[in-house]
């Protein structure tokens, strides 16, 4: 069963990842300006709290769900740059790649958990980092270094997004760390309207609006 919901997840975000492309070479070619809306739309998990979702799981979880959400921003920032600057092929089968390794890092680091990939599993990870790089190989070019450390700060952030999110859920129900992680996400994007460019798109979509 849960390599049926595995493949169907990855179906979903090859479609996203598509999109994303697909916007940021056209209609939305700028990354600040793209990463901000989308940590915007964060805003629409507000409309939850009249009913009562939100709870107050302890000052450490919050701040732990507003920098998860503050780091989801910069992390998107970032991935849309890669993907402005190469191709989807490249820079999304390096991040698959890459992300596990920090991921585990991160679980280890931060739970201490000495059993945090068994034996019998270190194969399978090996094969999983192995084959979303390898599939980056064309005929006679591999990834440019410029490109691997991309994908490599991307893993690292969303990295530490995921991590940090499992916290969050961990010690509260689903929608209630889900809008706290999105008022980190609406904090963040608050960040890039220091950005010319970003202040521009927001005012003629305004001006646009009356």
């Amino acid at each position: 069963m849960w390599i049926i919901v595995a493949i169907t997840g990855y179906f979903f975000l090859a479609i996203s990842d598509t999109v994303d492309k697909y916007l940021l070479s056209g209609p939305i070619p700028n990354p600040k300006v793209y990463a901000f809306f989308v940590g915007m739309l964060g805003a629409v998990t507000f409309l939850l709290i009249p009913f009562g979702v939100l709870e107050f799981p302890g000052i450490f979880i919050i701040a732990l769900a507003l920098i998860a959400g503050m780091i989801h921003v910069l992390a998107l920032f970032t991935f849309f740059t890669g993907l402005r600057k190469f191709e989807v092929s490249r820079i999304v089968p390096a991040l698959g790649g890459v992300l596990p390794i920090f991921t585990l890092f991160f679980v280890f680091l931060l739970t201490g958990e000495k059993e945090v990939l068994s034996f019998e599993n270190f194969p399978a990870f090996l094969f999983l980092v192995g084959g979303s790089i390898g599939i980056t190989i064309e005929r006679k070019t591999f990834l440019t270094v410029k490109s691997l450390l991309y994908a490599a700060l991307i893993a690292f952030l969303f990295a530490i997004f995921f991590v940090f999110s499992k916290f969050v859920y961990e010690a509260q129900p689903f929608l209630s760390g889900l809008v706290w992680i999105a008022f980190g996400s609406v904090f963040g994007s608050f960040v890039f309207l220091g950005s010319k460019e970003v202040r521009e798109s927001v005012r003629s979509m305004l001006v646009k609006k009356k």
